[in-house]
């Protein structure tokens, strides 16, 4: 085999497999890993919020209000709820 030839295969090779990666970030255009970031914040804008109490941490509600077992006011727990939620 011609070395011109093994270079070219080589070259189309890398070609192909930077276009099937969606170009993500080999050669610096992020299209494929903003997409699925721009999904996923998506995906957390449409789940609900998850209030917790800071004292009992095993009490999770889907909306702000009171412990039910100390009456404290629930606080943001950072992070998006799953579709079922436990109280007490």
């Amino acid at each position: 085999m011609d070395w011109n030839n093994l270079i070219s295969i080589v070259f189309f090779a890398v070609v192909f497999f930077v276009m099937m990666r969606g170009c993500g970030g080999m050669m610096g255009c992020g299209m494929g890993s903003s997409r699925r970031k721009a999904e996923r914040q998506a995906d957390e804008k449409e789940k609900p919020m998850t209030y917790t109490c800071p004292m009992h941490p095993e009490v999770h509600q889907n909306q702000p209000g009171e412990c039910p077992k100390c009456s404290m006011e629930l606080a943001p727990a950072g992070k998006p709820a799953s579709t079922s939620s436990s109280c007490g």
